[in-house]
């Protein structure tokens, strides 16, 4: 009888022993289930708007690529200094927006010498030059202030044309002159209106490229003006030069646009 009782006590235990892990397994997967859920929901949660805003961000960077292209294309091409009347008018005493008071002799207090006048400056040919004294003269004068607030002015014969850059080039000699900073100003106007300090509309005041002295016979980088509008004539007046001297000179001033 003993024995019996021993043998039946030994199988109830081990029949308890093997239902306690069955429990454990069945809660593990469910949790496991839950946590793989939990995780999906917030991945799709994360891609779902990513993905939306990926797709609203494409047009507008390809919109930006193409308005950049466009704009650097325009910003090349010559421009022919060819004056509709056949002449360039060199100016003295003139500042941006102020009536031009013309230089229409040589030498002493405010002119050009002969074979140096302002046509020089747009004839495409950096072995000739326009100088200019302003209120000083050849002989004795020399300062930091001889030659500025001169320049030139004229319309063009190819008609309303659209700056967008423009490039000074120097002369054979004495690089004290050069110029190191001007104002371009621009005008609809045609004629004696032209000496009217009222018609011309301001586009560029800064420097020319000529800081460092590139050497003689030598034009500098172009310098890109931000201007979107069509004149006819144009006027350039130097505001700056490299040093103390009796005069400015240039040989060339370029325009470019279209």
């Amino acid at each position: 009888m003993r024995d019996c009782n021993e043998s039946h006590t030994v199988d109830s235990n081990v029949t308890r022993t093997e239902t306690v892990p069955l429990k454990k397994i069945k809660k593990k997967f469910v949790w496991i289930i839950l946590f793989n859920l939990i995780a999906a929901a917030i991945i799709v949660g994360i891609m779902v708007p990513t993905l939306f805003i990926t797709n609203i961000s494409t047009p507008t960077s390809t919109t930006t690529s193409t308005t950049t292209s466009i704009t650097t294309t325009t910003v090349t091409g010559p421009i022919s200094l060819i004056s509709a009347d056949g002449t360039v008018y060199g100016v003295r005493d003139t500042y941006a927006g102020s009536d031009s008071l013309s230089t229409d002799g040589i030498w002493l207090g405010q002119f050009y010498p002969v074979g140096q006048s302002p046509d020089m400056a747009c004839d495409d040919n950096t072995s000739t030059k326009y100088l200019n004294f302003g209120d000083c003269g050849p002989y004795g004068d020399s300062s930091y202030t001889c030659g500025l607030s001169t320049g030139f002015y004229l319309e063009l014969q190819r008609g309303a044309s659209t700056i967008t850059g423009f490039q000074v080039c120097t002369g054979g000699d004495s690089p004290e002159r050069d110029p190191t900073s001007m104002t371009i100003e621009g005008s609809d106007e045609s004629g004696s209106a032209l000496t009217l300090g009222s018609i011309w509309t301001l586009i560029y005041s800064g420097i020319t490229g000529l800081a460092i002295d590139p050497g003689r016979y030598t034009c500098a980088m172009v310098q890109l003006i931000d201007n979107p509008i069509q004149y006819k004539s144009y006027r350039f007046l130097i505001t700056g030069k490299r040093s103390s001297s009796n005069s400015v000179q240039y040989s060339e001033v370029h325009l470019f646009g279209y």
